[in-house]
């Protein structure tokens, strides 16, 4: 089974919620941006939830850690997946399959069917705060090799992407939001928790991570654990079964639609004409603030997050919230320039301990 877990001893003043924990200590993986709900809305055509998050799709990450997805910029205006209203100025990018490069850096073993580790792993810490992801089955990767045509794709709509994004569908995008996937890690199965505690006299926190049952849907988990933790798993069998009965039917079909991270590329439009936009947001203002130094991004942008200025301005730099090291975006008038990524600090693992202490 593969696992990915981090910790913090550092004092926290106040509990915070499962995401956010989720999303700055997974994020310490440098794999992208960590979803804290994988699965793709309900609310999407089968044909999308199938698949789940592709590259080309075009959205935001949602204050609760899901991908709202727009359109996706390869596909034509008129493609099952895409929403009506699409503008009808719309011309998709395609892109070869052979600028998609597909591997599996996190591959499921077999231990879990084992004798040894029937009951499952257990987690143990001390730590005031951190988060666990696991992936029973392992899972698989796709990145977008060459971005030059994306990147400059996305420079030259993101004015008219904003204006779909805020006009038609009423999202409230703010100016740097829109993101567009350029690489993604899938799965069929997952499990993450976080724990966060008040001081460290509170005691351990352990879980355990373990198969429910088999069903004609594959394999179930679930957590077991002591301590304050908030715990989640995926996929939803009944969904995956509505899924598998949607037109056109398909019977025993396992969807490795579960997104556990994304890469993507951002663009931020000019200020000026960012206001000249004249978005309304209800009592927020559109004003220089948003652009200025006092803005804090809710969403710091992690590795793997291209971040671009569109040719009709520039843009200053953002300081991150939180005491951790977070990656800083940066960009120059006129110029499409890579992010920068300062190193981050190792974060200890969650030892694991094989066997049975819940």
């Amino acid at each position: 089974m593969s696992k990915i877990g981090t910790y913090y001893n550092s004092p926290a003043p106040t509990r915070r919620g499962g995401y956010e924990i989720y999303y700055q200590h997974i994020a310490a993986q440098r794999r992208g941006s960590a979803l804290w709900i994988p699965e793709p809305s309900r609310t999407l055509p089968p044909q999308y939830r199938r698949n789940g998050v592709t590259i080309g799709d075009l959205g935001v990450i949602s204050e609760f850690g899901s991908f709202d997805f727009l359109f996706n910029i390869c596909h034509p205006r008129d493609h099952p997946i895409h929403p009506p209203g699409l503008p009808e100025t719309f011309t998709p990018l395609p892109i070869s399959p052979s600028n998609i490069t597909q591997y599996s850096e996190f591959i499921g073993e077999s231990y879990l069917s084992s004798e040894s580790v029937k009951n499952g792993l257990v987690f143990e810490t001390s730590a005031l705060e951190g988060a666990l992801l696991m992936m029973p089955v392992g899972s698989n990767s796709a990145d977008l090799i060459s971005k030059a045509r994306v990147r400059k794709f996305f420079k030259d709509n993101a004015e008219n992407w904003y204006t779909y994004a805020n006009n038609e569908r009423e999202w409230e995008v703010r100016n740097g939001e829109l993101r567009l996937v350029i690489g993604h890690d899938k799965t069929t199965a997952w499990g993450m928790a976080t724990f966060s505690n008040s001081t460290t006299e509170e005691g351990p926190c352990m879980l355990k991570f373990k198969p429910v049952e088999s069903s004609n849907v594959g394999r179930t988990y679930g957590w077991e654990y002591s301590g304050t933790a908030q715990v989640r798993t995926g996929p939803d069998r009944d969904q995956m079964q509505a899924l598998r009965a949607a037109e056109p039917p398909q019977d025993g079909v396992e969807y490795e639609n579960q997104t556990l991270f994304v890469r993507t590329i951002n663009v931020t439009l000019q200020d000026t004409v960012w206001k000249a936009l004249a978005f309304d947001f209800g009592e927020v203002e559109v004003d220089d603030d948003l652009s200025g130094n006092n803005m804090v991004d809710p969403h710091p942008s992690p590795p793997h997050t291209d971040h671009y200025r569109s040719s009709k301005g520039s843009r200053k730099d953002l300081p991150t919230s939180g005491g951790q090291s977070e990656p800083r975006r940066v960009a120059f008038e006129n110029t499409l320039h890579s992010v920068a990524i300062p190193t981050m600090t190792p974060l200890q693992l969650v030892t694991p301990l094989v066997g049975d202490r819940l």
